[in-house]
């Protein structure tokens, strides 16, 4: 049996045994944003995750990265660097709903 430390970010239970050490992975807490939709139901949307994947060989997973769903769909993985621009983009994007709203209220 091998021990693996996790990073102090994972919140990953870690209670499957595993076949072999690529399939060991680190995963945060998630977050999401709570959107409202057509009819009054509530969708999820910027889904995102810490993750890494220490043992697979593949430098874009073996260090920790932003695992982030922004619509739903698949996970792309980002660096820090790329997920500060794309939250950038989505208060930049607050701000113009912001506006949108205050030109209808007066």
């Amino acid at each position: 049996m091998v021990v693996v430390p996790c990073p102090i970010w994972c919140t990953h239970p870690h209670n499957e045994e595993y076949r072999s050490l690529p399939d060991v992975s680190h995963h945060g807490v998630e977050i999401t944003l709570a959107v409202p939709v057509h009819g009054g139901a509530i969708d999820e949307a910027l889904t995102a995750r810490i993750e890494s994947w220490p043992f697979t060989g593949d430098p874009r997973t073996m260090n920790p990265f932003i695992a982030y769903n922004p619509v739903g769909d698949e996970f792309a993985q980002l660096t820090p660097e790329a997920m500060t621009a794309a939250a950038d983009q989505v208060i930049a994007h607050g701000y113009a709903l912001r506006t949108m709203a205050a030109s209808i209220t007066g």
